[in-house]
């Protein structure tokens, strides 16, 4: 899962490279394709056994998790300038984290 979760992250940053906010607004097929990444993220981290989760409580798992349901169930609309500050602000150190972790198991 945790692969799945590396792979998930790394393909967003592929994808939104070079990109500004305005053109990740402008480009409904890349906001629909992060939106898939993130659920995929999201997922992953739901389906981790609930010791590893307790064990490594500095990552913020229902954060990841709460933005799937989000994202999958568009509570109150999608917020894609807060999508994109997740991208830019807070999956970089998530990323640093899970590969530091993927060592460790």
């Amino acid at each position: 899962m945790i692969q799945f979760m590396v792979d998930a992250i790394t393909t967003i940053f592929y994808y939104t490279a070079d990109q500004t906010l305005d053109t990740f607004l402008a480009n409904r097929m890349m906001r629909d394709a992060v939106a898939k990444n993130l659920e995929v993220l999201g997922e992953s981290a739901n389906n981790l056994s609930p010791a590893l989760i307790v064990q490594e409580s500095q990552i913020p798992w229902s954060d990841v998790i709460g933005l799937r349901h989000r994202l999958v169930h568009h509570y109150g609309g999608t917020d894609w300038a807060v999508v994109w500050e997740t991208i830019r602000i807070d999956l970089p150190p998530l990323l640093d984290r899970l590969i530091e972790l993927q060592t460790r198991l």
